[in-house]
């Protein structure tokens, strides 16, 4: 087999097993470690670790690596989109954009630049190519599953992608890498925004967006109390209000009114909908599409949820759930599926009339 695949590589367990599975099935596989956060001198940025276990894992496996720069694209394309999201008040995913713009784009690109005939990478998803269509299906191990990072992508960008692990669950993964002898065999698998770790999160965000202060207050206009800024606080948070929400039973925080830089608290019914409109919508499979029953997944974690999803206008399309949602936050995405096909998704602009 003469097949060229370059693989993005992170030190991770999942991407090292990955690279084992193309070797032994005759591909030709280079290795490429992309740096996508610059930031010096911070504790919570490993890339300089995984960089090491990365060569390695390449060492062991005779495997050419690249280490790749793309921190400038990173944050022209992925980090600035974050920040200013964050500014509005909204709640955006930034790992579906770097899968979009960066590791399915540019690197993509720069792969087909050194030679590649397809780039492989270690998320948990499956591809088929179907009567003149690439599907993207949900992975074997449901648990596991990473389509939700996924929607953004196009029957172009599909055409170049290996998943190799589709077909198992992570137990395997990691056992294979055990027998297999792999250095990072018993590496933890890496968990939240790449770019903040297990730094804190309101205080990462004060790095680059300066503090506002402005009222808290209740849908009658009563103050209780002051807050730093609408873009640190989340739908639905609890924790970090005054005694005196508690006091009246104001503990949610429902909705944030970006020309008043006010947050607006109250009970938890206040969360509560049945639908909500969504835009930027990607659709991998375009015939699917139209006034259809189907599921959503509203965060990675969460189950999926039956809905209809109905065409507006534009690039506009409304989902009216079954069952009433809660914790429906303006900028996130929801990601569509219909027979654990993945065919899509957009991002939330606005979320229904509320419970009272």
């Amino acid at each position: 087999m003469n097949i060229n695949v370059i693989l993005g590589m992170s030190g991770g367990v999942d991407s090292s097993v990955a690279a084992y599975i193309l070797k032994k099935k005759g591909y030709n596989v280079i290795g490429i470690f992309m740096i996508n956060w610059d930031e010096k001198n911070v504790s919570y940025c490993t890339v300089a670790k995984d960089l090491v276990d990365t060569q390695k894992i390449c060492k062991f496996l005779n495997i050419k690596l690249h280490v790749v720069n793309f921190s400038f694209d990173y944050w022209q394309e992925v980090f600035f989109y974050f920040l200013n999201e964050y500014k509005i008040g909204k709640i955006p995913n930034p790992d579906i954009v770097c899968n979009s713009r960066i590791k399915f784009n540019i690197f993509l690109e720069y792969s087909k630049y050194l030679g590649a005939d397809f780039i492989a990478t270690g998320h948990y998803a499956m591809i088929k190519y179907i009567k003149n269509n690439y599907f993207l299906y949900k992975s074997f191990d449901l648990n596991k599953d990473q389509t939700y990072f996924l929607y953004k992508l196009r029957q172009w960008q599909l055409k170049y992608i290996i998943f190799p692990l589709y077909k198992y669950n992570k137990f395997f993964i990691r056992q294979l890498a055990v027998n297999v002898g792999l250095y990072n065999c018993m590496k933890k698998d890496s968990n939240g925004i790449c770019f903040v770790g297990k730094a804190d999160f309101k205080n990462f965000l004060k790095k680059y967006i300066s503090v506002c202060y402005g009222f808290i207050t209740n849908f009658y206009n009563k103050q209780f109390g002051i807050h730093e800024g609408i873009m640190f606080y989340t739908y639905g948070q609890k924790k970090n209000l005054n005694n005196k929400c508690f006091l009246f039973n104001l503990q949610y925080i429902v909705d944030k009114y970006l020309y008043k830089n006010e947050l607006i608290i109250s009970n938890k019914n206040r969360l509560y909908t049945y639908y909500c409109i969504i835009k930027d919508v990607n659709f991998i499979n375009k015939f699917l599409f139209f006034n259809i029953k189907c599921y959503v997944k509203l965060r990675h974690s969460y189950v999926m949820e039956k809905c209809k999803l109905k065409y507006l206008t534009g690039n506009l399309f409304i989902i009216e759930f079954y069952f009433a949602q809660d914790y429906i936050s303006s900028g996130q995405s929801v990601v569509f599926y219909k027979n654990n096909i993945c065919f899509g998704g957009g991002i939330v602009s606005n979320v229904g009339l509320t419970f009272v």
